[in-house]
């Protein structure tokens, strides 16, 4: 069995590509991922609990992600990189309602069963597979939509299955993924 720093450092190139997903740009997923790993040494008992250590190390990311975001929200006006601005799926994410985003990305970035998201997040298991599939829906709306407003042909949008997110990673994921594996459908 694998040691508990060895786990986290196979891990971290996971919670650094959703934290650049999940913020929107490099440098506030870094500053987050920055902030939870002085929390993990500070406290290394918040790492204990149910689910393995990825799990409890998303959940520690969101704990920390929560309280900076609300108790410091400037950190993400400081930090605003301009990273993704022509990027239509970065723009879609961003554009997500936050808690949709977050359970959009754990499930379809990075491949969280419901049950695990439930975990990492503390929603219930249901709520977190109607929120994948309406984040899903939403984001597949969005690039119809803004595909359609930048001259695509009319009749794309009877063929919604074109459109089946994740298309692509966004540009300020695609830079670390020869780091993490790539998106899982």
């Amino acid at each position: 069995m694998m040691s508990h720093s060895t786990d986290l450092t196979e891990a971290l190139p996971y919670l650094r590509r959703y934290a650049h997903a999940l913020s929107g740009s490099r440098s506030r997923g870094d500053a987050y991922v920055k902030l939870c790993l002085e929390t993990c040494l500070e406290e290394p008992q918040r790492l204990t609990g149910i689910g393995g250590t990825k799990v409890r190390l998303f959940a520690l990311f969101h704990e920390v992600w929560s309280v900076v975001a609300l108790t410091l929200p400037q950190l993400d006006e400081d930090m605003a990189d301009g990273v993704g601005l022509d990027d239509p799926l970065a723009d879609g994410l961003q554009s997500l309602p936050a808690l949709k985003r977050q359970v959009f990305l754990l499930g379809r970035l990075e491949g969280f069963s419901a049950i695990e998201i439930a975990t990492i997040l503390h929603i219930d298991e249901a709520d977190a597979r109607r929120r994948l599939d309406e984040a899903t829906a939403l984001l597949r709306r969005r690039m119809i939509d803004r595909h359609l407003l930048q001259g695509g042909a009319a009749g794309v949008s009877d063929d919604e299955d074109a459109f089946d997110v994740p298309l692509q990673a966004p540009s300020f994921v695609r830079r670390t993924a020869d780091r993490a594996p790539a998106f899982q459908q």
